[in-house]
């Protein structure tokens, strides 16, 4: 797995599960919300031997909205933020959070990535 510099530790609001997005061999993109009923999305990114790593945002609904009618690519959602995290959970689900500075390019989607009903779990 990538090592992330320039880090600091940070910590989430507390989430519900709400949906997966987009699914393939294990979940890929999950939508949360947080108490105020705002969506959060967890993109996956990374993963080692000991942990899985998740770039988590808060978006606005309507730019969600505009996703899931095909308006926006997942890029746009991603972009659209100025602020991200990452978080490493681990096989007993223990979580690290980390306040983002930036993305890794390889962690970006590449091209186009529209919402696909099909590509989902409900």
């Amino acid at each position: 797995m990538r090592t992330l510099s320039e880090m600091q530790s940070a910590e989430l609001p507390k989430l519900e599960r709400v949906r997966t997005l987009e699914y393939y061999d294990g979940p890929l993109v999950v939508e949360f919300k947080d108490e105020q009923d705002n969506p959060w999305l967890y993109s996956w990114c990374d993963r080692d031997e000991n942990a899985h790593r998740w770039l988590v945002f808060k978006i606005e609904k309507f730019l969600l909205d505009d996703y899931l009618a095909g308006k926006k690519d997942f890029l746009a959602l991603i972009l659209g933020k100025l602020e991200w995290f990452f978080v490493d959970t681990d096989k007993d689900f223990n979580q690290t959070c980390w306040r983002a500075n930036e993305i890794p390019a390889e962690y970006m989607p590449q091209g186009e990535c529209f919402y696909d009903a099909e590509d989902a779990e409900w």
